[in-house]
């Protein structure tokens, strides 16, 4: 295996024992041959840990967190316990697509990239795709449209030096790669979808979004005030904005959103989120 090093597959998991089994099989079912996988129980209350060792065969390396640190811990905890000379993140309600550590380690290793994102596909058949195959500190300033959730593979040496931020509560992807872009580590990004994205019923980030206190959106804004310096005073405006603006066809006070966010952000900010989301509602 000298010419295909060692990738450390980490999925982090709380609560999920009906869905992990998928995720597990997903790297298992992996083209690429050398692979090894930690799953990291976030303090699981159900049989997760039961699940994990059914299906690992005894191959799949489980830790389990005494209580409860979130998703930035436990990926820190299966980057500290990686073997690999590359880590790659999956979900544990996502799967990855037979091929997709095949083509990032060829990515990495052809291009010369020290950190490979990819595109995704989700349950109704729709696309996640960024437009192009290097992610600069530009696009990262203006978004987080990469998917970066399971399509990220890095070097584990990179990962080692900088760890997710467990302050932060949401948008530790986006942060690293922030971190990442500044330090001249490349980003690369395939544009073929490499995982699936289970929408299912269950609890995950966007439906605990849409039914959160329109008061509690504030504690989901660290990463921009972390990086206000980075964004400048607009893209800060308007990633705020995005955020006051958050799964607003699902939400009764519309107007009172927006509103809201005029009087924090200002016009030119608002419309560009407002006009964003239009144009997505009539592509759907």
């Amino acid at each position: 295996m000298i010419d295909r090093p060692l990738v450390s597959a980490v999925i982090c998991t709380f609560r999920r024992q009906d869905v992990i089994k998928n995720a597990i099989r997903s790297v298992q079912n992996q083209t690429y041959p050398n692979i090894e996988i930690i799953v990291v129980d976030d303090a699981s209350p159900d049989r997760t840990k039961d699940t994990v060792e059914e299906i690992g065969n005894g191959r799949v390396k489980y830790l389990r967190h005494g209580q409860n640190k979130g998703q930035a811990a436990g990926r820190n905890t299966g980057i500290h316990a990686a073997n690999g000379e590359y880590i790659a993140f999956l979900d544990d309600d996502d799967e990855w697509y037979p091929k997709k550590i095949e083509i990032q380690i060829k990515s990495c290793m052809e291009k010369g990239f020290d950190v490979v994102l990819s595109a995704s596909m989700f349950g109704d058949g729709g696309l996640k795709r960024f437009g192009r195959p290097e992610v600069t500190m530009e696009d990262l300033r203006q978004g987080n449209d990469f998917a970066p959730g399971s399509g990220l593979m890095a070097r584990a040496s990179v990962l080692r030096d900088l760890r997710f931020d467990e302050s932060i509560g949401q948008g530790e992807d986006w942060d690293i790669l922030i971190r990442l872009a500044q330090m001249k580590y490349r980003i690369g990004y395939v544009g073929e979808p490499l995982y699936w994205i289970n929408e299912g019923n269950h609890e995950r980030m966007t439906n605990k979004g849409r039914n959160i206190e329109f008061e509690d959106l504030e504690k989901r804004m660290h990463v921009f005030y972390k990086h206000k310096e980075f964004f400048g005073q607009y893209w800060f405006n308007r990633h705020i904005a995005g955020m006051l603006l958050s799964h607003f066809w699902h939400r009764k006070e519309k107007l009172r959103q927006i509103r809201s966010a005029i009087r924090r952000c200002g016009v030119a900010p608002v419309a560009a989120v407002f006009a964003e989301k239009v144009a997505s509602k009539i592509k759907r």
